[in-house]
């Protein structure tokens, strides 16, 4: 027995609609986006909810909601901002942000930040430098005046690609130290690498220990090495004092 072309199509469109209307049944319904979770919960504080607007808060930032700067500074937030579920979500949102601000291992060389007076071991002062933690955490930048008129300047941060610290300083005399390491045992930041001497052309082994000293003080000792690290001679000794508030 035959079957006409019109109901070989009738059975194919039949089929071809129980397929689709069953994998359109199976798909999942489309989540909102963090932005569109944010947009809820605004909207829901606005209307006085502020119960399901922390709520709708909490789902886009669990989501990767990012928006810091509107957490700051939306009014339509401004009923939720002393509730404590708010403020935590606001500092989850800082940390991935800015995550050098609260990570413990770009913390530990904080001790070398400040205005500071720096003397010689007999008294002399060498100079005056300032530390200041830059880039919300990510950087302590180091600006030196020497007592003789010189001047230099270094960033000095924690690389988590090398889990390492890492200096790289440039004087006004052209020369620059790249060296890199991390707290010893007895947690003095110790780094290692090369000077290099813009004038001259020489490129030496160098490192350098800062240890902060029980009085507050901070020790930094440099050392240079001509034969390729076999032997060291003492490059430089300072003691960092803190600088009187204006």
């Amino acid at each position: 027995m035959g079957f006409s072309k019109s109901s070989l199509m009738a059975v194919l469109t039949a089929s071809l609609v129980m397929l689709f209307g069953s994998a359109c049944a199976q798909s999942p319904a489309k989540q909102p986006t963090p932005a569109e979770l944010y947009g809820q919960a605004t909207e829901l504080a606005a209307e006085g909810r502020q119960r399901e607007a922390v709520a709708a808060l909490r789902k886009a930032v669990d989501a990767g909601f990012n928006g810091l700067g509107q957490l700051y500074n939306d009014k339509a937030l401004d009923p939720l901002r002393d509730d404590p579920q708010f403020k935590s979500m606001v500092m989850q949102v800082r940390k991935r942000v800015f995550p050098c601000e609260t990570d413990p291992r770009h913390r530990q060389f904080d001790f070398w930040a400040g205005n500071w007076d720096v003397f010689m071991a007999n008294g002399n002062k060498a100079g005056e430098n300032r530390i200041e933690i830059v880039e919300k955490g990510c950087v302590l930048e180091e600006l030196w005046t020497g007592s003789a008129g010189g001047t230099g300047r270094s960033l000095n941060y924690y690389d988590p690609a090398k889990d390492r610290w890492v200096q790289q300083w440039v004087s006004s005399g052209g020369l620059i130290i790249n060296i890199e390491g991390g707290l010893d045992d007895d947690g003095s930041m110790a780094m290692t690498g090369t000077s290099y001497y813009t004038t001259t052309g020489k490129q030496n082994a160098f490192r350098g220990l800062w240890t902060l000293l029980e009085d507050g003080r901070v020790r930094q000792f440099f050392e240079e090495s001509y034969d390729g690290g076999e032997t060291w001679s003492p490059w430089f000794e300072g003691f960092y004092v803190p600088r009187p508030s204006p």
